[in-house]
C-alpha cells in the first residue's frame, strides 16, 4: 500500500452505518455483474495501526459535491441520490442501447445531471418513459416519475424552447375547440394519417379507410343535433 491513501467520493456514496454493507454489497454485485459478491470492493478502516502488517500511514477522504446538493434540494428528485450505481437501468434502457453512453449516460443520470448542470437538461426529455428502469432498479427508484418532475420543473422555470412552447400552445388551442380541428378538412387529416402510419418501405398491409364526413358531423346528423 502507498504511504498516503487519498479517496475521492461523491456525497451520495456515503452509508449511514457499516452494517448496511451486508445489504448493499451483495445488492450491488448481483444487479451489476450477476455475482453473489464481487471482488472489486475494498474495505479500509483507516490508516495503518501499530499492530497492522500493511496499510497507508495517512488516509484522506475528499467528498465531492459537484452539484449533488442541487439534486438534494428537490423533494422529489433527491430520491435519485440513493442510486447504488449498479448499472441495471442501463441494461434495459432502449435509449441507452440506441444512443450510446456518450449521448445518454443512463436513465438515472438523466434525472441527476440536468439538475447539476444546466447544459444537460435535454437528457430529461430524451427518455421514452417506458418504465423498464423502474422495474429493474434494486433500490426501487421511480425514474420515470422523476424525469417527469424534471420536465415540469424546466417548464415552470421557462427553460423550454420557444418554438416548442408555441407549438404546444397552438396544439392545446386546437384540441379544445372543435371548429379549429375541422379547418383542415377530412382529406388533409387522411393525408396526415397516411404519412404518420406508413411503414419503413412506404407500404402498408391494410390501407386506412376514412369516411367522407368527419365523425362529429356524422354523429350530429345521426343524433339530430344542431
Amino acid at each position: 500500500m502507498p504511504k498516503t491513501h487519498i479517496v475521492l467520493a461523491g456525497i451520495d456514496k456515503m452509508l449511514p452505518a457499516l452494517s448496511d454493507l451486508d445489504v448493499f454489497l451483495p445488492l450491488l454485485s448481483t444487479y451489476g455483474t450477476g455475482q453473489t459478491l464481487a471482488t472489486y470492493n475494498n474495505i479500509i478502516s483507516g490508516p495503518k495501526q501499530a499492530d497492522d502488517l500493511d496499510g497507508p500511514e495517512e488516509l484522506y477522504i475528499i467528498l465531492l459535491d459537484n452539484g449533488r446538493s442541487d439534486v438534494l434540494a428537490h423533494d422529489q428528485q433527491r430520491q435519485a441520490l440513493s442510486c447504488i450505481k449498479c448499472g441495471a437501468c442501463q441494461t434495459v434502457c432502449p435509449i441507452y442501447h440506441t444512443a450510446g453512453v456518450s449521448d445518454f449516460p443512463s436513465p438515472i443520470a438523466a434525472v441527476t445531471l440536468p439538475l447539476q448542470h444546466a447544459e444537460m437538461q435535454h437528457l430529461s426529455h430524451t427518455s421514452t418513459l417506458c418504465g423498464s428502469c423502474k422495474d429493474v432498479c434494486p433500490v426501487k427508484i421511480d425514474i420515470p416519475r422523476l424525469l417527469l418532475q424534471n420536465r415540469k420543473l424546466f417548464v415552470d422555470k421557462g427553460l423550454v424552447n420557444r418554438t416548442e412552447k408555441w407549438f404546444y400552445y397552438a396544439w392545446k388551442k386546437a384540441m379544445l375547440k372543435r371548429e379549429i380541428m375541422s379547418w383542415t378538412g377530412i382529406s388533409a387529416r387522411k393525408h396526415i394519417l397516411d404519412s404518420l402510419f406508413k411503414s419503413k418501405d412506404g407500404l402498408r398491409k391494410m390501407p386506412i379507410q376514412s369516411k367522407e364526413k368527419p365523425f362529429n358531423e356524422w354523429y350530429r346528423e345521426k343524433m339530430n343535433y344542431k
